[in-house]
């Protein structure tokens, strides 16, 4: 009986040592935040600016060349044969 005692008492002593030290660590860790917060690049935080509404439009060679470059990318990472598929629009965002 006395040995089931020490080991309880024991795990208890355990245990507690155990969360007290992932206390110290969330408590260390939320400092650390606040003495050193997190800053984003000057890049990703300023909006890119508009594309300009004027855009150069592609000659029909230029555009055949844009849709044969699409659908062969395309084509081939749905890893079909490229006579497979049929664009029918291409919309510039």
């Amino acid at each position: 009986m006395e040995n089931a005692l020490q080991a309880v008492i024991l795990s208890v002593l355990l245990l507690s040592i155990i969360f007290l030290v992932v206390i110290i660590l969330i408590f260390t860790i939320k400092l650390l935040v606040y003495l050193l917060p997190h800053k984003t690049p000057l890049a990703s935080s300023t909006p890119s600016p508009a594309r300009p509404a004027t855009q150069r439009a592609a000659t029909g060679s230029e555009e055949a060349e844009h849709l044969a470059a699409i659908t062969g990318a395309l084509a081939n990472h749905l890893g079909r044969n490229p006579d497979e598929l049929q664009i029918s629009k291409i919309k510039v965002i």
